[in-house]
């Protein structure tokens, strides 16, 4: 008489149905990533509005100024500190109106290039209000 073991039909189905279900949240958690949330500001898409924020950056020394010099106000600013293989991101929580200059901003250390990048603050497809970081920043100039 030969002794057979095997998975009982009830346990292979809830294996089953537990490798569907881990599958399909992975593939949701990684499709998300493709699909942005649409964030606009005047009737604009998000990435138009970045083309239209006007600013200037100055560094002089280890101090930062920033001109906004458009019409759509700045919310933040994500300012990128290089200095040598090291990046360091720090974000300026102020509010910058259009035409407003800020007061100096202190950078840490000397680093050897500074971008700064906006920020603005949005409406999403629901009315809430988001910040939205542009892709691209300005190296500040050195006067």
């Amino acid at each position: 008489m030969e002794n057979k073991k095997g998975v009982s039909p009830v346990i292979a189905t809830v294996l089953l149905i537990a490798i569907v279900v881990v599958l399909g949240i992975l593939i949701f958690m990684w499709s998300k990533g493709f699909v942005e949330e649409v964030i606009s500001k005047n009737n604009m898409p998000s990435h138009q509005v970045c083309y239209e924020i006007e600013f200037t950056a100055v560094r002089i020394g280890s101090n930062l100024i920033i001109t906004n010099d458009g019409d759509i106000p700045i919310f933040q600013l994500e300012i990128k500190q290089k200095t040598g293989g090291d990046i360091m991101v720090k974000r300026y929580l102020e509010n910058i109106p259009a035409g407003q200059t800020t007061q100096p901003i202190s950078l840490d250390g000397n680093p050897d290039e500074v971008e700064v990048v906006p920020v603005f603050l949005g409406t999403n497809k629901d009315g809430e209000r988001k910040a939205y970081t542009c892709e691209n920043g300005k190296i500040a100039k050195t006067p």
